[in-house]
């Protein structure tokens, strides 16, 4: 009935919110109900009682396995529409209920007269296809379940584009994840799941999982996955009259988990960076890279020939090594040196005070100005921008705004012309780099680049070449290769591993807990829809991109989705720098003013931030 399909609708609603791929490790602040209601059901008991200790674990029978195979098969529709059960159990894993608390809900129903199973056992009970076996391995337990198992589960749900299914061999190109995640403050436990993330799905599947005490042997954690990689690379794997086949595989991982699969030398030492053969120096109390040297061969890692291989990893049997590891944008330059940037202007860092550094006065407009533009952020935005006093605060989410969007406004008129614009020279290349459409910019970009790490010695000091800064010597040749910062990212990654360690709680059978919540995960990522783009009359979700290029002023929205508004002009620039050949008009980002031209009924785009300043308005297109 409508009352149901309204309530299903709203539960996806509240998934899309409440799974945001953003990377961050805790709650969003943004739209914070369904994670108040996790604490609140979270509180109730402290020990996950359905997991018991078993050799295997069951996809279906120890955890909630896929959300979609409790759907009624023999309701036809567009939107399939889910019993009361399938409801219920999409409700325990959204909100990740303690199992005493749902067996007690349970009882209750029952006993009102619904239809529904009587314990938790008995709704999570279809038959079982698949068990996941689980071997111990060094200081702890290893469960692999596997690409291809992924794979069956994309196209049983019907998640892969139908394009691709026009051909009887389908080509997949993947991205892996690999990071250790500690699971408790108080103990040295902690997690290494191997994550898949498909190029045509933003959200990532669990592949594999290690869990004990300190690092897995790395020959062991890897053998299964080189040898399925390998198969799906020469002959493939037949499943429903298609073979799929991997065309290209890259790994997206911060330094030191990228470092520990290559089997190579961590970030502190003097020679390890994995792509070129630069020698670092010892200044101030840390290891520099100023220059940059001739780059790493495929021939030379795969023969043991590189000064930086420390051992012989079984990824060399599958990937290049010098093309397969590109920098992660959400370590290398949100986490690494955009922080590193922020503290410079804010308060400074260990042996290195720059001329750069606000006074107290010009920190509190800014935070004033913050407190503004708060007003004017789209719901798309997971985390509103927070007061520079919590800056120690900042999620990677929270950098990568401030250096796409905020940091150009904010900025303006408190920094120093010529560290102004060297942070503008960040911007506009990663801004460039971020958006495919902006591919005829790459060459500004990388020139962008190449003069901010120049600058760095004469603003600041040599010291600031850490492995980070380092690694911008080789982002434009890796943008190059794989499109857009979009997929050389760890964002999708982390969020899962994030909304993952939520889920665990400390309690016996840690393991079993890991690999049931994994696919707990995967079944919410799996009923949700993602990259919705809201639009509506009011402020802030009112400033529409049609595929024109034209920025409208929204003032209706159809059902259809299309829009009616006020389209704006450019009116100036908000930057321009290095004589004017860069502009922030390039990017659509600019100072805007209403015309008397009307559309009606136009497909938007994209979105963009909107925000009055007088008789103008500030406007910042969304970039993916």
């Amino acid at each position: 009935n409508m009352a149901s399909r309204n309530f299903n609708r709203e539960i996806r609603k509240k998934l899309l919110d409440f799974i945001h791929v953003e990377g961050d490790s805790e709650a969003h602040e943004f739209n914070s109900r369904p994670m108040d209601a996790e604490r609140q059901f979270g509180s109730i008991l402290d020990e996950d009682e359905g997991v018991e200790p078993t050799v295997y674990i069951s996809e279906l029978e120890d955890d909630a396995g896929s959300v979609d195979e409790f759907m009624d098969d023999n309701i036809i529709d567009d939107e399939p529409e889910p019993d009361f059960a399938h409801q219920l159990l999409l409700f325990y894993l959204l909100f990740n209920i303690p199992v005493r608390a749902m067996n007690y809900l349970l009882r209750l129903l029952v006993s009102n007269g619904c239809q529904v199973p009587a314990t938790l056992h008995l709704l999570k009970k279809p038959l079982s296809k698949f068990k996941t076996q689980v071997e111990t391995m060094g200081t702890g337990q290893f469960a692999y379940v596997g690409i291809f198992e992924n794979i069956k589960y994309c196209v049983d749900r019907m998640m892969l584009p139908s394009s691709l299914f026009d051909s009887t061999e389908i080509k997949l190109n993947l991205k892996l994840n690999c990071d250790g995640l500690p699971l408790f403050k108080s103990s040295k436990i902690t997690l290494w799941p191997i994550l898949v993330q498909f190029e045509h799905i933003r959200q990532p599947f669990p592949v594999a999982s290690f869990c004990g005490l300190g690092l897995p042997p790395l020959l062991d954690y890897l053998e299964q996955l080189t040898n399925e990689l390998s198969i799906l690379q020469t002959t493939g794997i037949q499943y429903k009259d298609h073979k799929f086949k991997v065309e290209k595989i890259s790994f997206i991982c911060d330094t030191p988990a990228r470092s520990f699969i290559q089997g190579t030398k961590g970030h502190a030492g003097y020679s390890s960076c994995c792509w070129c053969r630069t020698t670092g120096e010892y200044i101030h109390g840390r290891v520099v890279f100023p220059s940059f040297c001739e780059l790493r061969t495929n021939e030379d890692y795969a023969t043991m020939n590189e000064n930086n291989q420390t051992i012989r990893s079984p990824l060399l049997s599958v990937v290049p090594f010098t093309t397969a590891f590109p920098p992660d944008f959400m370590h290398m330059v949100c986490l690494g040196i955009m922080k590193k940037l922020m503290k410079l202007y804010t308060s400074g860092v260990k042996g290195l005070r720059a001329a750069c550094r606000l006074s107290l006065e010009q920190v509190k407009r800014i935070n004033s100005e913050i407190s503004y533009l708060r007003c004017y952020v789209p719901r798309e935005f997971s985390r509103k921008p927070r007061l520079l006093h919590d800056l120690k605060h900042y999620k990677a989410s929270e950098f990568r705004n401030y250096l796409l969007y905020w940091g150009p406004v904010l900025l303006q008129k408190e920094l120093q012309a010529p560290y102004y614009e060297h942070f503008l020279l960040l911007h506009f290349a990663t801004y460039v780099y971020s958006s495919p459409k902006l591919r005829h910019l790459f060459p500004a970009a990388r020139a962008c680049i190449q003069r901010f790490l120049f600058d760095i010695r004469r603003l600041f000091h040599e010291s600031l070449y850490t492995v980070n800064f380092h690694g911008l010597f080789h982002l434009p040749d890796f943008v190059e290769m794989h499109g857009s910062l979009l997929e050389m990212s760890a964002f999708p990654f982390e969020n899962f591993l994030g909304l993952l360690k939520r889920r665990i709680r400390a309690s016996r059978h840690i393991f079993s807990q890991s690999v049931n919540q994994l696919r707990n995960v995967r079944a919410i990522y799996a009923d949700a829809e993602l990259n919705n783009i809201y639009f509506s009359p009011e402020s802030p979700n009112n400033c529409a991109i049609l595929p024109d290029g034209r920025i409208v002023v929204v003032s209706n929205v159809t059902a259809s989705g299309h829009v009616d508004g006020t389209v704006l002009e450019l009116t100036r620039h908000l930057y321009q720098f290095d004589n004017s050949r860069f502009s922030s008009s390039l990017l659509g980002i600019g100072y805007y003013r209403r015309t008397r031209v009307r559309v009606y009924e136009s497909i938007p785009a994209n979105k963009a931030i909107c925000i009055p300043r007088q008789q103008e308005f500030l406007v910042l297109p969304f970039v993916p």
